[in-house]
């Protein structure tokens, strides 16, 4: 059980989140230039999968709903996900009126065979074929399931194979007490079909509302769009007091010791 008694003041963290050279530093880069490489969730020598032709940028534009860009509602579009899924996605998907099409799962998440006889199916009698899966790999909300690596690799496949994209909303990666950390879907992505959302709030402070985006530059372009239009911009000042411990804890991210 957590006893607030048992916390203690970390003095140089704290002096690193009110350091203002970090405010000057993110100052400097514009919202949408690339930043360093400040906390790295993803591999340098991804798992090959040759017999699949890598997305161009003109491939994306058929996941882009132009109805949906209009914030209509964009009834051609199919989206998969798990039988129970994390609540406030579908409050943000309920005003497309996409199609969703529930996979059902069993004690280590979604079953890759499932949702390829569901795929099958679909083709088979000539039903629209989902252009997104939307999963949460780890700790999933609200089962707390956990999808085995060798279960992601198979997924990975049939959505190369299908023709289908993978939102990967992972906030929890991080908590884990069996030291061996799993494996993203974003690791595996060699044809750039996976966006993957991170979050400051679940492993730092839940009072940092903020989180990121990791896509592949076609739709992270219509993303940015889309966040200027809905959010206007994200807390500068979250920005910067993430920006400096995050920069501290990276080699230990990377190391796989946290």
């Amino acid at each position: 059980m957590f006893s607030p008694s048992k916390l203690r003041f970390n003095s140089k963290l704290f002096k690193k989140i009110l350091d203002v050279r970090s405010s000057y530093e993110l100052s400097k880069v514009r919202y949408s230039d690339d930043t360093p490489e400040i906390l790295k969730f993803y591999s340098d020598t991804p798992w090959e999968l040759d017999k699949y032709p890598k997305l161009s940028e003109d491939d994306y534009t058929r996941f882009i709903s132009k109805r949906a860009m209009k914030r209509e509602p964009a009834v051609t579009r199919q989206i998969s996900k798990f039988e129970y899924t994390y609540t406030g996605a579908l409050s943000v998907l309920r005003p497309y009126d996409p199609e969703l099409i529930l996979i059902p799962e069993d004690e280590s998440g979604i079953v890759p065979e499932t949702l390829e006889a569901v795929l099958e199916s679909r083709a088979a009698r000539g039903l629209r074929m989902p252009r997104l899966l939307y999963v949460v790999p780890t700790g999933s909300n609200p089962t707390g399931l956990v999808i085995p690596d060798h279960r992601k690799k198979h997924i990975y496949e049939l959505a190369c194979k299908y023709d289908f994209l993978i939102l990967e909303d992972d906030p929890y990666m991080f908590f884990n007490y069996t030291g061996v950390r799993t494996v993203s879907f974003l690791s595996l992505d060699v044809c750039g079909r996976v966006l993957r959302l991170d979050s400051a709030s679940k492993a730092l402070s839940a009072g940092l509302r903020l989180g990121w985006l990791t896509a592949p530059a076609p739709l992270l372009a219509r993303a940015e769009l889309h966040s200027q239009a809905e959010l206007l911009h994200p807390s500068t000042l979250s920005q910067a007091i993430i920006l400096c411990p995050a920069r501290s804890l990276r080699p230990a991210l990377a190391a796989g010791a946290l």
